[in-house]
């Protein structure tokens, strides 16, 4: 029997908020709600806390910026160019997903591929600037 190698989604979670907050700073963004996802999503509880990922996610639900699909405030969109929205939305929703994706037991890709968009997305604005 060979077992899967142990992903570790509170690194993983830990990369993705990494991005957001990168992506944040390359666009000169400064948004109090953006500012709590980013801490929020950096509060990642250990695997060894199996009670604190419902809390965890519970938490994640009620913030003003929650990455679920909810519409961004406008005073964050109005931070950044119209042509933007769509792309951080998406970087938004994707950091989200990459601890949610399996939070509740299942094993799948989905934290992987959501990273992997992050950074992506983060890559191309930081890019445009050298």
């Amino acid at each position: 029997m060979t077992l899967a190698p142990t992903r570790d989604l509170q690194s993983m979670q830990q990369q993705a908020a990494d991005c957001l907050a990168g992506y944040a700073e390359a666009n000169l963004l400064n948004h109090a709600g953006l500012d709590a996802l980013i801490a929020h999503l950096r509060a990642y509880p250990d695997s060894g806390e199996p009670m604190a990922l419902p809390d965890w996610d519970q938490a994640g639900s009620e913030l003003q910026i929650a990455g679920r699909g909810d519409p961004l405030p406008p005073s964050l969109l109005g931070q950044i160019a119209t042509d933007k929205h769509e792309e951080l939305n998406d970087l938004i929703c994707s950091c989200v997903e990459v601890g949610i994706a399996d939070l509740y037991g299942a094993t799948t890709d989905v934290p992987d591929q959501m990273l992997a968009r992050a950074l992506a997305i983060l890559q191309r604005n930081t890019s445009q600037q050298t």
